[in-house]
């Protein structure tokens, strides 16, 4: 079971999101059965405003034309889409024996668009392991962007943009973050800062709107936030 003498071309100046497509062609390809006539599978980015790519049959070669890296990648688990892999949820995979045939990838001709240029996905785990895998799943399910946690910490995040950056994964920091904007412990001295709600200023959820001072530090805060993210 493997597809050793399939030869792998890219016209380009190649980027981690590149290599990384090739090397899970070569990875799943390993352990799928001979490909009937298959010699090469050559890349090309051909540019375009979304995700999207064109494949097209000449004989024993597949020619994929990537608008961008990323699609590049979509294009290469198409190709193992259609020879039998599965990638139903997170850290599970499998090829579909009964699914499988040799002549498969000759069915991949034609052109994927995405329908939305942001497609997203947000993960709240504290699992490192989990988190990886949605990581890995995500380019398999063609989703671009990721906002990792709801408290704004963006250190788990960090730890993660290796990853994110071979897939072409945008990463999104934020969520309910205005307790780090407006520190609760402002409440005692200054409750004129937070939300007046049936006749009394609390000092959970949101903040006083209008009030000079209470927009000055959040605009502080989220600078200071936009530059150390």
């Amino acid at each position: 079971m493997h597809n050793s003498t399939v030869t792998f071309a890219f016209g380009g100046e190649s980027s981690s999101v590149i290599k990384f497509a090739l090397d899970e062609l070569r990875r799943y390809l390993a352990h799928t059965p001979s490909l009937r006539q298959l010699r090469q599978i050559q890349f090309e980015i051909s540019g375009g405003t979304r995700d999207a790519f064109e494949v097209r049959v000449d004989q024993d070669r597949l020619q994929i034309l990537a608008a961008n890296d990323r699609s590049a990648l979509y294009a290469a688990y198409a190709v193992l889409e259609t020879v039998g892999w599965r990638f139903p949820v997170p850290g599970e995979e499998s090829f579909a024996e009964a699914d499988f045939s040799p002549d498969a990838w000759r069915r991949l001709s034609g052109r994927t668009e995405t329908s939305f240029a942001t497609r997203s996905l947000s993960v709240v785990t504290p699992s490192a392991t989990e988190l990886r895998a949605v990581i890995d799943w995500m380019p398999k399910q063609r989703l671009n962007s990721v906002l990792i946690g709801h408290d704004g910490n963006p250190t788990r995040a960090r730890a993660m943009i290796p990853e994110l950056d071979r897939r072409g994964i945008r990463l999104e920091i934020g969520g309910h973050i205005l307790p780090r904007w407006l520190p609760r412990d402002l409440f005692a001295s200054h409750p004129e800062y937070f939300r007046f709600h049936n006749g009394a200023r609390r000092p959970d959820g949101n903040f006083c709107t209008s009030h000079a001072d209470t927009l000055r530090i959040l605009r502080e805060h989220a600078v200071r936030f936009a530059r150390e993210a």
